[in-house]
């Protein structure tokens, strides 16, 4: 009779050992998906900022850089150099998986979209999508349009 409530006894104790080992182990599996989200979402404002940041684009004036601006030439231009095989090495390491396109929205009648860089991860899960409103300037026409870079980033 001691026997089987020493029996009851443990496979009670380990029934609830594993119910706890099972919630623990949920709850690590939790925060690594949150880690991971967090190094997605870090990746895709480093992608952005160097965005930003790209010789290729950025406007000047009397040799002083203007922030969020883009130059219309520039962007052409650069648009037709990005899907030369010999720069996309280059733009890989800046940019890896991820697609960066420039809007030109306002006050043109069409949206005009200039693809700079396409490089989509094959079987993606997730995809970060961020836009950031610049201006782009036309030193030719000396006009400034509102247009926003849209960066997607994927995992």
């Amino acid at each position: 009779m001691q026997i089987g409530e020493t029996v009851a006894v443990l496979a009670v104790f380990f029934i609830i050992l594993i119910i706890a080992a099972v919630f623990y182990f949920n709850l690590g599996r939790g925060s690594i998906i949150k880690e991971q989200e967090g190094e997605v979402l870090s990746r895709s404002t480093s992608v952005v900022q160097r965005v930003l940041a790209l010789p290729e684009l950025q406007c000047s004036r009397n040799n002083i850089i203007e922030s969020s601006c883009v130059d219309i030439a520039k962007l052409e231009k650069s648009a037709t150099i990005s899907s030369d095989p010999q720069f996309f090495k280059f733009y890989y390491d800046l940019f890896g998986f991820s697609k960066i396109t420039v809007y030109v929205v306002y006050p043109k009648s069409q949206v005009e979209n200039y693809i700079l860089y396409e490089n989509k991860f094959p079987g993606y899960k997730n995809k970060i999508q961020t836009d950031i409103p610049v201006t782009i300037n036309s030193p030719a026409e000396n006009k400034n349009y509102f247009g926003y870079i849209s960066v997607e980033t994927y995992s």
